[in-house]
């Protein structure tokens, strides 16, 4: 008997549905009362953003959200700097380099953007710069400045550096605003999504989390890939 395989169409599926639900939870926190969350986008058309479109999430007083997200089927390939700026399939910049580009823009475009990869994979914890990921924010600049010059983060500090063609003193104002969410599975995102609907007094059984992920992948295939607040709630 052949060992099953997930094929390519349905590993990308997998990733739009993980996407698509990470994109209702925010619009879900666009509705809770006294969010200053004004807008949600989705694939957002901005060209300044670049490749941290997946989802955006605008606000009228705090910072605003730019968010990749990366589905992986199976936990083989762990979060890693391996992984992170290795070249994409068709030999183009790295995920961290795409990130950089996206944070660039923003900054010189007046913003002061938070910037967060959110994947299901979990980290390798003999990495020298994940394992300095700070347990309440996602980063790992605080450590990664600090780390001496010879020890193994001092060397992937520079590695890292070298790899945006910045200085270590850059590198560390760009890693200030990256936020790693990492191994969060779907059915977490699931249960998250079900807890924001209950507080919004909607049905937040299963079917309902899974018509509400219809509904952003409407969203997405009806080309509105930007919402307003009024907009989700109607």
């Amino acid at each position: 008997m052949s060992k099953e395989t997930l094929s390519a169409s349905g590993a990308r599926i997998r990733g739009d549905d993980y996407q698509h639900l990470v994109a209702w939870c925010q619009a879900l926190r666009a509705l809770q009362q006294g969010s200053d969350i004004t807008t949600v986008g989705v694939e957002d058309p901005d060209p300044s953003i670049g490749n941290a479109d997946d989802i955006t999430v605008y606000r009228r007083g705090g910072r605003n959200e730019f968010y990749q997200v990366k589905s992986s089927v199976d936990a083989k390939e762990p979060l890693n700097c391996t992984w992170l700026t290795a070249p994409s399939p068709s030999g183009g910049p790295s995920i961290l380099q795409r990130l950089h580009e996206a944070w660039q823009n923003l900054t010189h475009n007046g913003q002061f953007p938070n910037l967060f990869l959110i994947t299901n994979k979990l980290i390798d914890p003999t990495d020298p710069v994940i394992a300095l990921l700070d347990g309440r924010d996602g980063t790992v600049a605080r450590q990664l400045r600090e780390a001496r010059r010879k020890s193994d983060a001092g060397k992937m500090r520079r590695q890292l550096a070298s790899h945006f063609s910045i200085e270590e003193t850059k590198l560390i104002e760009f890693l200030k605003d990256m936020h790693f969410r990492v191994g969060k599975l779907h059915e977490e995102w699931e249960e998250y999504a079900a807890t924001l609907m209950y507080a919004l007094g909607l049905r937040h059984d299963s079917m309902a989390v899974e018509q509400g992920v219809a509904t952003v992948r409407r969203w997405v295939t009806d080309a509105r890939r930007i919402l307003t607040t009024d907009e989700i709630r109607h």
